[in-house]
């Protein structure tokens, strides 16, 4: 994807939901690192926390897991707490407790895109070198 649309400073990354249901608690931090890893330094991340309350457990410790490895990541990743605000919208998730309406879909969406720009306003300026543009052919 790189190779044909360039690199970003900023990403948004909204995972989890289920990593958390089939990994155990213990291997969580690993795997956001390794997410991590795969974008790379020099990158400003806002990550969605998920919001689950058919799996409060594994909710809260994906949660907790995405919060440590914020504090490590110190001005280069943030956690946008979308399980706060769709906490508040019980009549946006289906049955299982897992998915969302459309309406809940449609929240999500605007919720995070919104959100994430508040975020990376409010962390200020970003502290990478600007990544040139791919190139392009034009004919």
């Amino acid at each position: 994807m790189r190779e044909q649309f360039g690199d970003a400073d900023d990403w948004v990354i909204a995972l989890g939901t289920n990593d958390a249901r089939v990994h155990p608690p213990g291997q969580y931090t690993g795997l956001i690192r390794r997410m991590l890893e795969r974008i790379g330094r020099g990158h400003r991340v806002v990550w969605v926390n998920v919001h689950t309350p058919g799996q409060p457990e594994q909710m809260t410790a994906w949660n907790d897991a995405l919060a440590m490895v914020a504090a490590e990541r110190s001005g280069e990743m943030l956690v946008y707490d979308w399980a706060a605000v769709a906490a508040q919208h019980p009549e946006w998730m289906t049955e299982d407790r897992i998915h969302y309406t459309a309406e809940g879909y449609r929240a999500r969406a605007f919720a995070v895109a919104f959100g994430a720009r508040a975020l990376f306003e409010a962390a200020g300026p970003a502290r990478v070198a600007p990544r040139s543009a791919p190139a392009v052919a034009v004919s």
